[in-house]
């Protein structure tokens, strides 16, 4: 992938109406190799997965990959069309995200930071955008930004958008991680956090 783009293998195998699946692998973080699949159905893709995630957010993700190895298997696919989106239309899209996560970066919440709703759940407006309300119902069991992210059903740039409005509007509190610096494990700890921060 660091010799031509998986956008342009896409459009390369949307012009000739290939049939099959995509596999993809790259190095993670630790050392965790990471895959993933993109199913074609005549050169239109009709599904994506990775990790946990499926569908558009798999499929942006993978297009997000500016390393890693990739091997084509044509043949029939059993994929059941989790994604009816034109293939052009949603490269473009992956691309505009793409193009406004840089610009806004400094802006977005830190993946490491924690949210909590700032006012009454009764306060919230009746009639919610839908990426908004899977957000909400997501921070009743979750905190840090990465989880919302990693289990909200829209893509990536979409939920952290949805979460720096509502930090903007003053519905959510942003806590950013502190940084652990080379502390010792919490057992070791001479202090207790919140004695520490006294």
């Amino acid at each position: 992938l660091a010799q031509i783009t998986l956008a342009d293998l896409l459009e390369l195998f949307q012009v000739s109406r290939e049939t099959g699946i995509f596999e993809l692998a790259r190095e993670g973080e630790q050392g965790r190799r990471v895959q993933g699949q993109i199913a074609l159905r005549g050169g239109e893709v009709v599904g994506a997965r990775i990790d946990a995630a499926h569908g558009e957010k798999a499929l942006f993700r993978l297009l997000a990959w500016e390393r890693g190895a990739f091997a084509f298997r044509p043949g029939p696919v059993n994929e059941p069309g989790s994604i009816q989106r034109p293939t052009r239309a949603l490269l473009r899209e992956a691309k505009r995200q793409r193009e406004e996560w840089e610009r806004l970066s400094a802006e977005l919440p830190p993946l490491s930071a924690h949210v909590t709703l700032r006012i009454q759940r009764a306060a919230l407006p009746n009639v919610i955008h839908p990426p908004t309300q899977e957000v909400l119902v997501i921070l009743e069991h979750y905190s840090r930004v990465q989880d919302v992210v990693d289990r909200c059903s829209y893509p990536d740039y979409q939920v952290l958008r949805t979460l720096h409005t509502l930090i903007r509007r003053g519905m959510l509190e942003l806590r950013r991680a502190p940084d652990p610096g080379p502390m010792a494990p919490t057992e070791t700890r001479l202090f207790a956090p919140a004695r520490v921060a006294r």
